[in-house]
């Protein structure tokens, strides 16, 4: 769920649902929904500062929302999560 400038929000994706289904598509990958810092860089995704669904991509509500989306088209939510390690934020 990454365009060329930014990530996608859980909503923005939600509603692209029924053109990618009409299209063919039958799964979307998501980027880790844990909250990370707040830089441009996609990689950041990937630096998870808990594991909670706390992101600048929506609430956990908006993941439920858009995986219910999914599968009343028929996609797939492939959710990419990083569980092997944690940012450390210096305080």
């Amino acid at each position: 769920s990454f365009r060329r400038d930014r990530w996608l929000t859980f909503s923005e994706l939600a509603a692209m649902l029924p053109e990618l289904a009409s299209s063919g598509f039958d799964a979307v990958q998501i980027g880790p929904a844990q909250e990370s810092p707040d830089s441009p860089g996609w990689y950041h995704r990937y630096q998870p500062k808990n594991y909670g669904v706390i992101s600048g991509l929506g609430t956990e509500a908006d993941l439920r929302a858009l995986c219910a989306t999914a599968q009343r088209h028929g996609i797939m939510i492939i959710a990419d999560l990083v569980f092997n390690h944690m940012l450390v934020v210096a305080q």
